[in-house]
């Protein structure tokens, strides 16, 4: 699944609503942990995961693997 929010709508905060979403949709089907990776020089999604608590599992020279424990 592709996560993203059109350029225009960074500033309205409607990325974190939609991770707020998601991540109580997946707690309500039990899911356990959201993994996902990030293209290594896309900083702006670095930083949005990070802000919200995905943890950096590990890297490669392209990408970065992250994780949330639910």
């Amino acid at each position: 699944t592709l996560f993203l929010v059109w350029p225009q709508f960074v500033k309205n905060k409607v990325g974190k609503d939609l991770m707020i979403s998601f991540i109580k949709q997946m707690k309500d089907k039990g899911i356990s942990t959201i993994s996902l990776e990030v293209h290594s020089n896309n900083i702006k999604a670095i930083e949005f995961y990070t802000k919200n608590n995905f943890i950096i599992d590990k890297k490669s020279y392209e990408t970065i693997f992250f994780k949330l424990n639910l």
